[in-house]
């Protein structure tokens, strides 16, 4: 059961001394909101380490645990989910149909994506993107059964690991 979070902040004077930390707790979890000078991260995590809704102002997730980095424009630069579904401004970044571990990075030509599927079976995973992919490389092929519209790619991962670069 988490019942404590610590957020370490650096001595005055050093390079990241404008950092800010905001304690979230909430009854079924607890994470932590820190601003820095030019990037804001939110952490959560379940109390009970069962996965379970979590919302705060701009982080919704059905996770066990979720973390993001927004950049100053509040964009997503990075994000890590252990769960199920993660939005961020009201709007779904990813989703399985199953419990996930995911990693998702927005690089300015490519979004890259390590996820692992634990278990005997695979999961259906969606990644909402910016605009139309030019490509997505799965565990390095290049596949064309990726998209449903505008702006979605959908994969079927298998268990084990897998790396999924989306192309822009």
């Amino acid at each position: 059961e988490t019942t404590f979070l610590s957020v370490l902040n650096p001595r005055p004077g050093k390079k990241e001394s404008t950092m800010k930390s905001s304690l979230i707790d909430e009854d079924t979890f607890i994470g932590a909101i820190v601003n820095h000078e030019k990037a804001t991260d939110i952490v959560l995590f379940t109390r009970d380490g069962n996965t379970g809704g979590m919302k705060t102002e701009s982080l919704e997730a059905n996770a066990e645990r979720c973390a993001v980095r927004l950049d100053s424009r509040g964009k997503v630069e990075k994000a890590i989910i252990r769960g199920t579904t993660l939005s961020v401004g009201g709007n779904v970044l990813l989703s399985s149909d199953r419990q996930v571990i995911a990693a998702i990075q927005f690089g300015r030509d490519v979004i890259e994506l390590d996820v692992e599927v634990p278990g005997d079976s695979a999961a259906g995973v969606t990644v909402q993107v910016p605009n139309r992919p030019s490509s997505v490389v799965f565990d390095g092929i290049v596949k064309d059964n990726w998209h449903s519209g505008d702006g979605i790619v959908m994969i079927q991962a298998p268990t084990g690991r897998s790396n999924v670069k989306i192309m822009r």
